[in-house]
């Protein structure tokens, strides 16, 4: 008996890790919450802890058990259906993606220190990377996991899947460039890097404006090859010259941080979707063969 259930138990194994299945960014969620925890008590004294401190081991505390409970549900055939794959395991991803959706901005806030801090010039920088890429790579999982019950990622087109991207990008310079403002604008009074990071903020939300609009018009498989690069030169530009502004020694984004990253990633997302739709415009496709294009694509790799 003891052989049968090690048994099933190893074939469950094979299975959800052969077939792709949620089970493997369940468990990814859970051992990034861990290392969160295991990270501010280990660096931060518990004399010191403030509300942001605890909102953080909260956070992940839910995330890792949540993670650990639907992880281990996957292994059983009667869950299947029940609690995997139903409204039980929906629930449980919406509310660990609102719980680090809320999190991450605690945790990221200069201010708290819990993750980063200013320096001198005002800018960002990483003190605990432990904790700072785990946290961020934590609430991408839980996008994930949500996004996963209303699009299926894997067969998307490979250009949705960017402009997704560039969505979360932009929000995410946004809210970052925002809060660095008013310290090198006003404390700092740096005129230089004051202007930048207004550029900053400016280009952040033209892009995601522009990747919204994308979005919307994908959901109704509107978008052309021609009109999606009118829509995405325009942001690369604005991409490109934000990473010389932003990342430069006279930029908000100088120092190893969120800016720095995000705003290389998004320069990345936005020359991808232009090359993208430059060899969809090659190709002769419209929106409706965009499909076949994109099994061309897979035969050709």
């Amino acid at each position: 008996m003891a052989d049968e259930n090690r048994g099933s138990i190893a074939q469950s194994m094979r299975r959800n890790f052969e077939s792709g299945s949620r089970f493997k960014v369940w468990a990814m969620l859970t051992l990034l919450s861990m290392i969160v925890i295991i990270t501010i008590c280990d660096d931060i004294p518990r004399d010191v802890f403030e509300w942001e401190e605890r909102w953080a081991l909260a956070v992940a505390g839910i995330n890792m058990s949540l993670g650990f409970i639907m992880a281990l549900f996957s292994f059983f055939k009667w869950c299947d259906g029940v609690i995997n794959n139903g409204f039980p395991e929906f629930c449980a991803a919406l509310i660990c993606c609102a719980l680090w959706v809320a999190g991450t901005g605690t945790i990221m806030r200069p201010e708290s220190g819990i993750a980063t801090n200013y320096t001198t010039d005002g800018t960002e920088i990483i003190t605990n990377p432990n904790i700072y890429f785990a946290t961020w790579f934590a609430l991408i999982a839980s996008v994930y996991l949500t996004t996963f019950f209303f699009v299926d990622i894997k067969s998307q087109d490979r250009t949705v899947v960017s402009w997704m991207f560039m969505f979360t990008i932009s929000a995410i310079i946004i809210g970052v460039s925002s809060n660095l403002l008013d310290r090198i604008c006003n404390v700092v009074d740096d005129n230089t890097r004051c202007n930048r990071t207004y550029y900053t903020i400016a280009f952040s939300v033209a892009s995601f404006i522009v990747s919204t609009v994308a979005l919307f018009l994908y959901a109704f498989w509107k978008l052309t090859p021609c009109l999606e690069l009118c829509f995405s030169l325009p942001i690369a530009c604005f991409y490109i010259v934000g990473v010389i502004l932003v990342t430069s020694a006279s930029g908000p984004g100088a120092s190893l941080g969120s800016l720095y990253f995000f705003t290389w990633a998004g320069a990345a997302f936005s020359c991808l979707v232009v090359f993208q739709a430059i060899q969809g415009m090659r190709k002769g496709k419209g929106a409706e063969d965009r499909e076949a294009v994109q099994q061309d694509d897979d035969e050709e790799s």
